[in-house]
């Protein structure tokens, strides 16, 4: 904050944009909406619209900051800054992503300040992950693996699926579960969070996104039921094992593009790399839509995921990378499911 020129610092958060505060306090803020105010000098302040009935235990793990709840975050907070006296330029974590009616509280409250975006700045210390970090995503990660690989043949309806999947998740301690299935992709690839009793075909798949204490990993799978696509299945998975070991941090379409030639009759459908930059867990940081190739951040997770077309039926997977300093390192072996140690991992 003080090399950017920054007095304070504001983040804000809501249930599906809760990582900057998270990274900052190891506090996950749920449901409503928050700011965090960070002044270069005194105690943080969080100010949520959560009632006073939850503030003991935000306060037993948020311990740090002072915990105001108003209905109105931005006006507690534009207060705050005003009654500050020497604070002139305040960061703004996401600032063009900032709700109007926040916005206008900030301002209205004190409007002589100078409010700038501070993604960037942020972004430049949140993307190198530590040991602490690396240890949960792997622990988020082996969760998912788990259950997304464990025998569940007896299973024939989309619904009980993801449910048997959830019930596991849960009872082995993740925070946050989003799943979804592709019941049939014989049929289509588009994915359902709800599919109710619709039937599993032959060949489908399922996506798996967790947080384990705030760290997220999303792991996505095919299955073959039917002997006659498991040949296929398996082709591709050895070209992603092949491929994935040999990715360097630049050009990664680039080098996509050159893998599928090792594959005669598949095509490339999409890839997409997701990542943490400030408050979304897990957003998009480059895919085949993108008029720009992706370089990857040493010292950063992402999530990659890459479908292919084999004669009009996709296969799509999911799964989360350490980038180091040269290669893409595996959090965890798709084929023995051990997780690389924090130590093992070279950035």
């Amino acid at each position: 904050m003080r090399e950017a020129g920054f007095d304070a610092l504001i983040l804000y958060t809501n249930i599906v944009r809760p990582a900057a505060v998270t990274y900052v306090t190891a506090f996950t803020p749920y449901w409503s909406d928050a700011l965090l105010l960070l002044p270069s000098q005194g105690a943080p302040v969080f100010a949520t619209a959560l009632s006073k009935r939850v503030s003991n235990w935000i306060r037993s793990t948020n311990p740090l900051s002072e915990i105001v709840n108003t209905p109105k975050p931005g006006v507690v907070v534009g207060e705050r800054l005003r009654a500050g006296g020497k604070i002139h330029r305040v960061g703004v974590v996401e600032y063009d992503m900032l709700p109007l009616g926040i916005s206008q509280d900030l301002t209205a409250a004190a409007p002589r300040l100078e409010y700038t975006d501070a993604t960037d700045v942020f972004s430049s210390v949140r993307r190198p992950i530590d040991s602490y970090e690396t240890a949960l995503i792997a622990q988020a990660d082996r969760l998912a693996w788990s259950a997304l690989t464990r025998d569940r043949t007896d299973i024939h309806h989309s619904g009980e699926l993801l449910g048997a999947i959830e019930q596991e998740l849960r009872a082995a301690g993740a925070e946050e579960v989003y799943l979804a299935v592709a019941p049939d992709l014989l049929d289509g690839s588009a994915f359902m969070r709800n599919p109710g009793s619709k039937t599993l075909g032959s060949y489908f798949a399922v996506t798996v996104s967790l947080a384990v204490k705030g760290s997220w990993v999303r792991r996505t799978h095919c299955f073959a039921r039917a002997a006659i696509a498991a040949p296929d299945i398996a082709r591709c998975e050895a070209w992603w094992q092949d491929t994935v070991s040999k990715l360097s941090r630049s050009a990664i379409g680039k080098q996509l593009n050159l893998a599928i030639a090792d594959l005669p009759g598949v095509t490339l459908r999409y890839w997409t790399v997701e990542g943490c930059r400030a408050s979304y867990p897990l957003e998009v940081l480059g895919s085949s839509t993108h008029s720009r190739d992706f370089t990857a951040q040493p010292g950063s997770m992402v999530v990659f995921t890459v479908a292919l077309d084999l004669g009009g039926v996709p296969w799509i997977i999911s799964a989360p990378f350490i980038i180091g300093a040269d290669r893409w390192r595996v959090v965890t072996e798709d084929t023995k499911g051990s997780s690389i140690s924090p130590g093992a991992i070279e950035l």
